[in-house]
């Protein structure tokens, strides 16, 4: 990975600091179609902001209590803004069984899900950017504490999103 790619996965990062010896933290990366284009088809490197930064882990992707748990929970105090992982656009913002109030992001190839959210700040159809505020943290639905279930599937297939924060 030349020095160019790696400033541009982490920004902030001042290349000109780096040194020999130094130890760096490089996201894991998967490419995911993105569009097609008058090229054909792009690919893009898939990697995440961090839609809650701070947020304590308290449940991972996986089974759990003989069930699937098709995300990752980040508990944080109400009213805690959560953050949209990437740009993308709004397909629902409401109520779902379960999830209590969730928006969820379409970003082409991939889609997000932010869920318990006691209120949502998006509606149907917005654009969001990276890094935007989309809702705040609730315990809607079935949630026993203040926190935000995290899910991202990636082709139509649900997988871990630690792997890419």
């Amino acid at each position: 990975m030349s020095l160019n790619e790696l400033a541009a996965l982490n920004p902030g990062l001042n290349p000109e600091k780096i040194r020999s010896g130094d130890y760096l933290y490089v996201r894991r990366l998967t490419t995911v179609a993105a569009s097609r284009g008058r090229g054909g088809l792009r690919s893009l490197p898939l990697a995440l902001s961090h839609p809650l930064p701070g947020a304590r882990l308290t449940s991972r992707y996986g089974v759990r209590w003989g069930r699937m748990h098709w995300g990752i929970d980040l508990a944080a105090p109400a009213g805690t803004p959560v953050y949209a992982a990437a740009a993308g656009i709004v397909t629902f913002s409401g109520w779902r069984t379960g999830y209590g109030l969730v928006v969820v992001l379409d970003h082409g190839s991939y889609q997000t899900k932010y869920a318990h959210n006691t209120e949502n700040l998006v509606r149907v159809g917005d654009e969001v950017r990276r890094g935007q505020s989309i809702a705040k943290v609730g315990k809607t639905g079935n949630a026993t504490g203040y926190h935000l279930h995290f899910e991202l599937v990636i082709n139509g297939e649900k997988v871990d999103p630690l792997l890419y924060l």
